[in-house]
This record gives structure tokens, C-alpha cells and sequence, in this order.
């Protein structure tokens, strides 16, 4: 045998190799993308009971105090984060995440990299300039007295 089919033949082994390697993973993530769509079900239906459960809580509360129901309708319509990211600051200690996230941002004006003109610093003048976003995101509106930005 001379070298060219020796080389071919390595060159077969490799690509018969790879092509068997590329195959098996593949279904391996099948696989994983079957449980992986097992657990999104299983935690839809999770978050569908618990938003069930949260609502009839609230049923219960406002039926007693009918002014607070107003209140919880006008709130859940600002709100842009899911019941379950609520959950899950209130479960790492927040009372109540939304505004306690708002005044965070309110008392650090610091984030803003943009600069004030005529010698005033940019801030955050309202909590209602303010829209927590899911993803530990936050669109908020600033100014300086002289210019704005979001």
C-alpha cells in the first residue's frame, strides 16, 4: 500500500468517526429537548395554580374591603414582571419587590452615565417614571431639570 491510501483511509476512519459523534449527539439532544419541554409543561401548570391560588387569595381579601380591590386592579396593570418573578423576590426577601426596586433605583443616581448640563446631576424624579422589566431589566425615565432620557 503506498501512502496516498493509507491517507485516505485514515481520512475515512476520522469522517466516519465524526459523522457517528455528530449523529449520537444529535440524539442526545433530542432527548434533552423532550424533558426539556416536560419541565416547561410541568412549571406552566405550576404557575397556572399558583396565579389561581394568588387570585382567589385576593378574591377573598377585597371582598371584604371593596376599595382595595380598585387598588389591586389599577397595580396589576403596571406590572410587567410575572407572578412568578414576584415570588421569587419576595421568596430572596423583598416585601414588596416592585416598589422596593424603584426606590433602589431612585436613590442611585449614579447608574445614569449620562451627564446633567449647567452644572445639575441627572436623576429619577418619580417612582412612576420608573417600569421593572422581566429579565432583572428596568426602563426608567430621568432628568436634570434642563434635558431628559430614558
Amino acid at each position: 500500500m503506498n501512502v496516498t491510501m493509507i491517507e485516505r483511509i485514515v481520512w475515512f476512519v476520522i469522517v466516519l468517526f465524526l459523522g457517528f459523534s455528530l449523529y449520537s449527539m444529535r440524539s442526545d439532544l433530542s432527548e434533552m429537548d423532550g424533558w426539556v419541554e416536560a419541565q416547561n409543561e410541568q412549571l406552566i401548570q405550576i404557575d397556572s395554580v399558583l396565579t389561581d391560588a394568588e387570585r382567589r387569595l385576593d378574591a377573598t381579601r377585597t371582598q371584604s374591603d371593596p376599595s382595595t380591590q380598585t387598588a389591586n386592579a389599577q397595580s396589576d396593570n403596571d406590572i410587567m414582571l410575572a407572578r412568578w418573578e414576584i415570588r421569587v423576590l419576595q421568596a430572596a426577601g423583598l416585601q414588596d419587590p416592585i416598589q422596593e426596586l424603584k426606590d433602589d433605583l431612585m436613590s442611585k443616581p449614579e447608574i445614569i452615565i449620562i451627564d446633567g448640563v449647567l452644572g445639575w446631576s441627572m436623576r429619577i424624579f418619580s417612582p412612576d417614571d420608573i417600569t421593572i422589566l422581566p429579565g432583572q431589566l428596568a426602563f426608567a425615565s430621568f432628568e436634570d431639570g434642563h434635558i431628559t432620557g430614558a
